[in-house]
């Protein structure tokens, strides 16, 4: 028998890069699109934030004259948003399941179920939420109570 019709040897490890080789374009892009939208929902969110502590500026100036403290303002705002941090992340845990099954159906990969994963990605969401939150509570707590008094 000609050795041409042998199939050469290889190792499992170079048939395995060979395959991840073909897939990792495509995972690159899906992880840029990931950065670039979590980038853009921390923008959001401090944008939204900045928007309603700088409406509750005179509030916040009035809390001061009254005896709140800085710390008091700040938790004040972060509050709020701890609270709709974990309307988000139950939220989002809610979705994922059932979008991880149909995921799990289409590749049968066991690793669709990752607690690990799920864990970490909510970890990192909520310490970039709360980065977007802290921004403008620190600017609330700056509100000058005499400016507030006398608004009107």
């Amino acid at each position: 028998m000609d050795q041409d019709q042998w199939p050469s040897a290889r190792t499992l490890y170079s048939i395995r890069e060979e395959q991840a080789a073909q897939t990792r374009p495509l995972t690159e892009l899906i992880l840029l699109l990931a950065l670039v939208t979590v980038l853009l929902a921390i923008s959001g969110v401090y944008g939204t934030v900045g928007f309603s502590v700088s409406q509750r500026r005179r509030e916040f100036g009035i809390c001061r004259a009254l005896g709140a403290t800085k710390g008091r303002i700040l938790l004040s705002v972060l509050a709020s948003g701890i609270r709709q941090i974990a309307l988000g992340l139950f939220a989002g845990l809610l979705l994922a399941l059932p979008a991880a099954f149909v995921f799990w159906h289409l590749v049968r990969s066991p690793r669709v179920f990752d607690w690990i994963t799920y864990a970490f990605a909510a970890l990192a969401l909520t310490l970039a939420a709360l980065c977007a939150y802290y921004v403008p509570a620190r600017r609330a707590m700056q509100a000058d109570p005499i400016v507030a008094l006398r608004y009107e």
